[in-house]
């Protein structure tokens, strides 16, 4: 048997780990959650929001296209491309321009594999560009793995 190495890590961190994206931030509770000790990662533009809840983000991952100021961030924290990691790791990353490019590259890569069926995460972003209903239509069954989520799904319901 081929012994396996352990992968560098790309972030480490000991205790809680706030992972902060763009949208809906409630800005007491990501203050609150610092002073319990917790460490704030920025997703992106989420590094704005820990900054205007008057904090610092310990490290921002992403490809950074939607912090204000990019630039800004550099020597100052930890950034970690996205791509990159997993890429070095033997992952690929694919881009879309929109909903529908997204849809098309998820159908093609289930279709390479044959496959008519698959098992998917729970995802407000999958739900957002429609993705069940464009695997539905090129005829691949979706699966999720939250169980709430399978209720409604099986019962033809939206959450």
């Amino acid at each position: 048997m081929q012994e396996r190495t352990a992968a560098p890590q790309i972030l480490t961190f000991e205790g809680v780990l706030v992972i902060v994206g763009g949208g809906s931030i409630d800005y007491q509770l990501m203050r609150d959650l610092e002073a319990a000790g917790a460490h704030l990662v920025g997703a992106d533009g989420g590094a704005d929001e820990i900054v205007k809840a008057g904090l610092f983000p310990e490290a921002i991952i992403g490809d950074f296209d939607s912090l204000a100021s990019p630039g800004e961030w550099l020597g100052r924290t930890r950034l970690v491309r996205l791509e990159e990691q997993v890429s070095a790791r033997g992952g690929v990353v694919h881009w879309a321009r929109d909903g529908d490019e997204a849809n098309r590259i998820v159908t093609e890569l289930v279709r390479a594999t044959g496959a008519t069926e698959v098992v998917k995460v729970k995802s407000m972003a999958t739900q957002d560009i429609a993705l069940d209903e464009a695997l539905a239509a090129a005829g691949i069954g979706a699966y999720e793995t939250d169980l709430a989520e399978l209720i409604v799904q099986l019962g033809h319901d939206t959450p």
